[in-house]
Parts: C-alpha cells; structure tokens; sequence
C-alpha cells in the first residue's frame, strides 16, 4: 500500500489520506489505525499516473471520456461527460472557455474538437452550472464512460437525483492534472461561490462542496458516485501544496472543492435542451 499524502482540512474537520486505489479493505484498517479515530479520517483514493493505463488522460485520438484533457482559450481543462441534443457535445466546466472559442484534445496542438457554445457561467450572472458545451463531435466520440483509477473506463449509467447530494455521499473526480481519480465525500451538499474568470464574474448557485484532491486544469473533471454522474469539477476552496501535472507545469492544487451538480433540470437549461449521456 503507498499513501501519498496526509493532511488535516479545517473544512471537513477531519485527516485526510490518499492512497493507492489496489489498497485492501485490511491495509485501509492499518491506514486507521495508524493515524488515529476512523470517525476523522476520509480516505481519498489515487494520485498520480497508472503504471500502463488502457486510456491516457491526455490522449489526442478516440472517443472524448470523462476526464480526457482538453484545451480551449484559457489552457488545460478536463472533459466530463458528453451530451447529445440533436447533435453530440462534450461538456466541460463553463468558466474554461467562453462562446465560439476554440477547443482541441489532448494537447495544445491536438486535433480539433469544435468550439464552445452555450455557457451557463459566462451567460450568466448567477448560474447552477459551471458548465459549457464543446462541439458539435461525431457520434464516435460521444460516449458514457469516464476514465477510472486503474486507466481503464467507468460506465455511468445513471443522472442524479436531489436526494444523490447529501453531506457524507462519497463522491469521485476524474482529472486530466491530477493524471487519475481521487475520492472524498460531499461535507456539504449547497453553497454558493463567486469567482472570475476571462474578465467574466459570474456566482455559481447551490454547489456541493467535496474533499476530494483537485488542481488547475482539473475543471471540468466527471465527478461520479458508483455508476452515477454527479456534477462538474468547478472551484479550489481549500489550497494544499502545488503539484507538477503531466502537461501543464506547476498547478496550485485543493483538498476541499466545489462542483457543480449535475441535475437533469439544470443540464438542459445551460447547455440548451442537450441530456448528458448516461
């Protein structure tokens, strides 16, 4: 077992671990018992790159899965899903690119993948999702899977419910900085948080904040629970110590982060009638 990282946030008020995702229910116990009352640890699975992933978070050519990096006008950000209206989107966090501007997978220079359209944070003033729709892509690269611990691929089959956000509900982020997945749980399931971006100010409505590890360049990242789509990696709340990230320099990184929910409601209202595909 290799537990990468260990730190106190004074917002889940409790100790957090990260560790490999191959850790075993009996070295977890070894875990808590080494670092004190279970009722005040979370455990946060995988950092880091997989050794021989299936599927690169950074690759240039297939399908657009959760957790695939793309570039817009801002730099690095991190597909969540993809959508489908009368024609395939890929969605991203809103605040990574504004209208018509244009995106490209994988690198800087990768091929392209359309351009943003409707955009529930620069449109707006006030938003429940930070989230953006990239495209129009063929219906090869639209799919319902995001890319899992191991670099291999998670189906998500289902879209939440009000009753999926709740403070203790474990969730977990798929990201193109952090090269994997990390995990935490919801501590608190509505907040509201205002940030600018692109000279755009815009404050984002009834996020669930989480305490999975998150860094620049993850926003955007699928967050899921089990087979369920969650939300859309969107803020740092709390910051940690900077990470190198495969593709995007030193990136200022966060314990605690707010993400923004995925209902079916709000969806179709910023992204224009498209349903995320699950």
């Amino acid at each position: 077992m290799h537990v990468s990282y260990v730190a106190y946030s004074p917002y889940a008020d409790a100790v957090l671990v990260t560790v490999d995702p191959s850790t075993s229910a009996a070295s977890y116990k070894s875990v808590l018992a080494g670092y004190g009352d279970g009722d005040d640890l979370q455990i946060s699975e995988h950092i880091g790159p997989v050794v021989n992933p299936t599927v690169s978070h950074q690759a240039t050519t297939g399908p657009a899965y959760g957790g695939l990096r793309i570039f817009g006008p801002s730099g690095g950000c991190t597909v969540s899903s993809t959508a489908v209206s009368s024609v395939y989107w890929i969605v991203t966090a809103g605040h990574c690119g504004s209208y018509n501007a244009a995106w490209k997978q994988g690198t800087s220079s990768g091929p392209s993948v359309g351009t943003g359209f409707s955009n529930g944070f620069y449109d707006y003033a006030a938003s429940y999702c930070d989230c953006q729709a990239v495209g129009s892509i063929p219906s090869s690269k639209a799919t319902g899977y995001v890319i899992d611990a191991y670099g291999g691929l998670q189906p998500e089959y289902y879209l939440p419910t009000t009753a999926n956000y709740y403070s203790g509900a474990p969730v977990c982020m798929s990201g193109a900085s952090i090269n994997g997945v990390t995990c935490g749980v919801i501590y608190t399931p509505a907040n509201s948080y205002t940030f600018s971006e692109g000279g755009h100010t815009t404050t984002m409505v009834d996020q669930a904040y989480a305490t999975y590890v998150a860094c620049g360049g993850d926003s955007g990242g699928g967050v899921t629970t089990g087979n369920t789509y969650m939300g859309i990696q969107s803020v740092g709340v709390h910051a940690i110590a900077d990470r190198l990230t495969p593709d995007e320099g030193v990136q200022h990184c966060y314990d605690v982060v707010g993400f923004s929910k995925l209902l079916p409601a709000d969806m179709s209202y910023y992204l224009s009638s498209t349903t995320v595909h699950a």
